[in-house]
């Protein structure tokens, strides 16, 4: 009299065509013919869906710049924040999201820290390329780029000066007023 599907998806049956929506991964179908004596018969088949659809990429940052005497560490570096990257997928709620720096380089053993929807690194003086990188639980990926740009704009800072005191003596002196006086170098950063 009729033919019933049964499997872990909604299968609507129409005629001689069924058909169902399948979340991603396996799903065995069984189907149970019954005839009207009540004989049945059935045979499983599995349906198998792929995630093949890459994430999309709904937030990515512009280009970011900074001046290190605003985001300074006083040594050259700016710790820079921007809105962190995020994603969406068609199976997977939490999309994780990767960072990687090319260019300048993050300062030392730095890396982007993400904290909510905001992000934030450590980068030195120079332009620095971010690539923001989303991956699904398939293993799908979408890019996203930019750039961080660095300007030093902090006055050097004179590290050694020599003492108050110095002390000149001329000895065959050319008559001028004038003597060579040598000291230590001034360090500076």
């Amino acid at each position: 009299t009729g033919v019933t599907l049964a499997g872990d998806a909604s299968i609507t049956v129409s005629g001689s065509t069924a058909s169902g929506t399948f979340a991603v991964g396996t799903t065995t179908v069984t189907a149970t013919a019954r005839d009207d004596a009540g004989i049945t018969a059935q045979c499983a088949f599995v349906v198998e869906v792929t995630d093949n659809e890459v994430p999309t990429i709904s937030s990515c940052p512009g280009s970011q710049a900074e001046v290190t005497s605003t985001g300074g560490t006083g040594d050259g570096l700016a710790t820079v924040t921007f809105t962190a990257v995020s994603a969406t997928d068609n199976a997977d709620t939490d999309v994780a999201i990767t960072y990687a720096t090319t260019g300048v380089t993050l300062a030392g053993d730095a890396s982007i820290t993400v904290s909510g929807s905001t992000a934030s690194g450590t980068f030195a003086v120079g332009t620095t390329t971010v690539t923001a990188t989303a991956r699904d639980d398939a293993g799908n990926t979408a890019q996203c780029e930019f750039t961080v740009e660095v300007t030093d704009d902090e006055v050097p800072k004179i590290l050694h000066t020599p003492g108050h005191h110095m002390e000149v003596t001329s000895t065959g002196g050319t008559g001028d007023g004038l003597a060579t006086v040598t000291f230590l170098s001034l360090i500076h950063i």
